[in-house]
């Protein structure tokens, strides 16, 4: 199958001629307009701020980083920094400014763009007005993106397929998430299959997952835009407004993500339950939940297997296929289907040697949407590659005799928690930093809503009373709100191996000890 677009001017630049009055990128909370931009005029706004990034010094291959709340401007600015040739790094909007600090400093960035309200505190060493950009204006002379849009369209940059080009963040056990840096080809070949498989004309599509993942900004988002699908960004995520949105803009398509389908389970039943045309609906479940979901809502979820670095490699999308009839409700929910396109994976041993048929272990990916590379971090991306070109995903899975892929548990310290991909290391390094803590270890803990929450155990410096609202505050100001431990558990010696190491599977402690955020 050959590649609808080669580069991703290719791509943002097919707005202006394919369905232009269509809906590019639209916000909606509550089933409200909100604000919305058609294609032909996105492309104008993107090719404006192309211009605006290069009067600045913008210049082929250079790293954007970018924080801020969906929004027409988020959107255009995206695309912008890629028809100037640059290179855009999203992050989370509740960043915290020392998180951004971090990721520009690793990726080498040469600006960041902020919304104007995240400027109240400083910017440690990026506090410049000539390397922070916002997207609002401002009357400190700040250059802005708003002032861009007075600025002539500058023309697309000629870029290879074979140049980097988005950079995505992803957890890592090195106490700080890594750039992810993809080519043109490599996320282009995927949204060519992912859009082919999962969106046909006339469908309609709808997001609440945030832009700094691949969920949102690729599996949603920017597919839909290939397609010439109106897109809608549900922000903030409420359920009410989920539905009003689904049901008010006429939505086909949809992404979902743990523990949203336990949230529609427990919502009363309703003469409306039924009230939708959502023909494609794609997101985890717990078992339990499969056929409820398909005998009150008429839904069947489709589940993957994806990352930052593979993209999303297998689909479960076919439910009426031979190869999962007879399994059960466990085995359904863990089925992340065949490979996708030309991308292959398997399953081998701590010695790279392949496993056979159904057995556990770690799974490695090869095809043509793997990432090229960690950013400016020669040594890490050496370890994740074995031979071959296989990523070593750290991943534990298995394969049955079908090939179908059946997803097991996440790799190291990554916590998994409402579909957030959290780094205990990070989260450890943060803890440290207090002066009452002498040591910490975070681990996850199951929880039933959101999948697993985190708990930070920690070790108190000699004669110190720091509490767990000492830590809780500590952890608010430097960490996104996401990261923040949900309990602390106080030990006075952690367990340790015979290297000194912690013992994290000696961990265990009465949970009527450990102190919860949320019950404070």
């Amino acid at each position: 199958m050959a590649r609808r677009f080669e580069t991703w001017a290719d791509l943002l630049m097919s707005g202006a001629a394919h369905l232009p009055d269509e809906v590019a990128f639209a916000v909606v909370a509550n089933g409200s307009p909100g604000e919305s931009i058609n294609r032909k005029d996105f492309v104008d706004k993107a090719l404006r701020i192309a211009r605006g990034l290069q009067d600045l010094g913008l210049s082929k291959g250079s790293v954007v980083v970018m924080r801020g709340e969906p929004s027409v401007v988020w959107a255009s600015t995206f695309a912008g920094i890629l028809l100037a040739g640059g290179m855009p790094a999203p992050i989370h909007s509740h960043s915290k400014n020392a998180e951004l600090a971090r990721v520009m400093v690793a990726a080498d960035a040469a600006f960041a763009v902020v919304s104007a309200s995240s400027l109240t505190s400083p910017l440690v060493d990026a506090d410049a007005k000539g390397k922070i950009v916002t997207f609002e204006h401002l009357a400190d002379n700040r250059p802005s993106v708003e002032a861009m849009f007075a600025l002539k369209p500058a023309s697309p940059v000629p870029c290879k397929p074979s140049d980097l080009a988005v950079v995505m963040q992803t957890s890592g056990t090195t106490g700080n998430p890594k750039c992810v840096a993809h080519t043109h080809a490599s996320h282009l070949e995927f949204i060519d299959r992912w859009s082919a498989l999962t969106m046909v004309e006339g469908d309609r599509a709808l997001s609440f997952l945030p832009l700094n993942h691949q969920g949102g900004l690729l599996l949603s988002w920017l597919s839909a835009y290939s397609m010439g699908i109106p897109y809608y960004q549900l922000n903030p995520y409420t359920l009410e407004g989920m539905w009003d949105a689904i049901r008010t803009y006429g939505i086909t398509w949809l992404a979902l993500i743990a523990p949203v389908p336990t949230y529609m389970l427990e919502a009363a039943p309703g003469p409306r339950d039924r009230d939708h045309k959502l023909r494609f609906v794609s997101g985890s479940r717990r078992p339990e939940e499969m056929a409820e979901l398909d005998r009150r809502f008429g839904i069947r979820l489709a589940r993957g297997y994806g990352s930052t670095e593979t993209t999303m490699v297998a689909m479960s999308i076919d439910h009426d296929r031979p190869q999962v009839q007879g399994l059960t409700a466990d085995q359904l929910a863990s089925c992340a289907g065949p490979p996708l396109g030309e991308n292959a994976f398997r399953i081998v041993d701590e010695a790279d040697a392949e496993l056979p048929h159904s057995t556990i272990g770690e799974l490695q990916v090869r095809g043509p949407s793997l990432f090229s590379c960690y950013l400016n971090n020669p040594e890490e991306t050496a370890k994740a590659f074995a031979e071959g070109g296989w990523f070593r995903t750290g991943d534990r899975a298995y394969v049955n005799e079908h090939g179908e892929l059946f997803f097991v548990e996440r790799a190291g310290s990554a916590i998994r928690r409402s579909g957030e991909n959290i780094s205990a290391a990070e989260i450890e390094a943060t803890l440290l930093l207090h002066p009452g803590v002498r040591d910490a270890a975070v681990v996850p803990v199951s929880d039933k809503l959101r999948g697993q929450e985190i708990r930070a155990c920690i070790m108190r410096e000699p004669g110190s009373a720091i509490t767990a609202d000492d830590i809780f505050e500590h952890c608010q100001a430097s960490l996104a709100k996401f990261k923040v431990p949900r309990y602390i558990d106080f030990w006075d010696e952690f367990p340790r191996t015979s290297t000194m190491k912690i013992a994290r599977g000696e961990l265990n402690s009465n949970p009527d000890r450990w102190v919860d955020r949320f019950a404070r």
